[in-house]
């Protein structure tokens, strides 16, 4: 009847207009009108509101409201597992937008296994190589590098990519997602020349298919700076910082936690150039906006924290340094951070310790648990394990000199 066909009207604008065209108030306006109509309606099993609650999820989550996307997505997977069956398709669609949120959240062992149940229920339902089964792979390679398997994340991008290009053609917007991924790993693995052609090839398939202005540009444009930064181009990093800094106020607002990721990264660059002063104002900025929108417990906010610990030592205020590094690290510890994160943060802690003329022996045993974490991470470590390993050298060749009291 007439109340069906509005209500599956609605609902579809829900998704097209909040989620996949990233207005999201918009696509809300339209989930209200589509709940007006399913209340006219009769559903039985509730898969209509089912479906319905996962979209809104999908906004709430673009919107950085974790805990209400979280929340809808489990009331869905309720109702869809109990009508549907366990290993249903759509089961897995929820699975999938269930673990993304948890994803957003740092919980990547929780991620993780949501991920793999809805990549084996695809599998086995569609096919090892559906374009479903592409999206899956694709964000459980998004996990495996979050969880410092970066040869594993490469494997699972190129299976994804595979896929996506034989069934979508290469300049669909799904394997641009593939190609971005994949550059991620590259990346992490220390092959920047190789990600940066793959950055470069993803933003121009985005721009044709989306518009400048889409969130989803803005991503890789930071990620392209990323690469100009790790290479030592901090004008061009700086520039295609300022470039997504812009897209993603417009379109997010400026207080969305990606807004934060990329004042992040923008500190970086002006810390590693020497202007404290505007490194510290970014930091600052992209840590109030973390605390306010994921809580002050939340991984990312160890990324803002330490660099604040960076501009302290570098001003002589060692024991300031230390109060953020300890934060950083007690958020960093534990599986949620990458291991070189884990590492890194260790030996900023070292050194504010040892700066601040306290507790030595810790700081000793910090870089050596430092110098560790660098060598397993492999060759992307390369350059912070000798950092590490000459700090070390200094210290125990001064030790070896002082004479011995009496």
């Amino acid at each position: 009847g007439a109340e069906e066909v509005a209500f599956d009207a609605a609902a579809h604008l829900t998704a097209v207009v909040g989620d996949r065209r990233a207005r999201v108030e918009d696509g809300i306006r339209w989930s209200r009108m589509a709940q007006i109509h399913l209340s006219r309606l009769t559903d039985v099993a509730g898969l209509r509101r089912a479906d319905l609650s996962s979209q809104l999820g999908n906004l709430h989550h673009r919107r950085g409201d974790y805990a209400s996307a979280r929340r809808l997505h489990e009331q869905a997977l309720e109702v869809v597992r109990r009508s549907l069956g366990p290993d249903h398709p759509s089961v897995a669609v929820i699975l999938n937008n269930l673990g993304n949120v948890y994803f957003r959240e740092g919980d990547y062992d929780a991620a993780r296994r949501l991920h793999e149940r809805a990549l084996g229920i695809k599998e086995a339902s569609l096919g090892p190589d559906h374009p479903s089964v592409a999206m899956s792979l694709n964000n459980l390679g998004l996990v495996l590098e979050r969880q410092g398997d970066y040869a594993s994340a490469r494997r699972v991008h190129e299976r994804a990519l595979a896929i996506r290009e034989a069934s979508l053609g290469s300049d669909h917007p799904d394997v641009a997602s593939s190609l971005n991924n994949l550059a991620n790993a590259y990346l992490l693995l220390g092959d920047n020349d190789r990600a940066l052609r793959l950055y470069e090839r993803v933003v121009e398939i985005k721009v044709r298919s989306l518009g400048r202005e889409h969130p989803s540009v803005a991503r890789t444009v930071t990620n392209v700076a990323t690469v100009h930064y790790q290479r030592g181009a901090y004008d061009e990093a700086i520039r295609w910082y300022r470039r997504a800094l812009e897209t993603q106020e417009r379109a997010l607002g400026p207080n969305h936690p990606s807004v934060a990721v990329t004042l992040n990264n923008l500190a970086e660059v002006y810390l590693t150039l020497g202007d404290l002063a505007s490194a510290r104002r970014l930091f600052r900025r992209a840590l109030a906006i973390w605390e306010a929108s994921l809580g002050p417990d939340h991984p990312n906010v160890a990324y803002a924290v330490s660099g604040l610990a960076k501009i302290a030592l570098a001003q002589r205020r060692p024991a300031e340094a230390v109060a953020h590094a300890e934060r950083a690290l007690a958020l960093r510890e534990g599986d949620k951070a990458l291991p070189e994160q884990i590492a890194d943060t260790r030996f900023l802690l070292a050194r504010a310790l040892w700066a601040a003329g306290r507790d030595r022996a810790r700081a000793l045993e910090l870089a050596r648990k430092a110098r560790d974490g660098f060598r397993d991470t492999g060759k992307a470590a390369e350059a912070s394990l000798a950092e590490v390993e000459a700090w070390l050298a200094e210290r125990d060749h001064g030790r070896k000199r002082s004479p011995t009291k009496r």
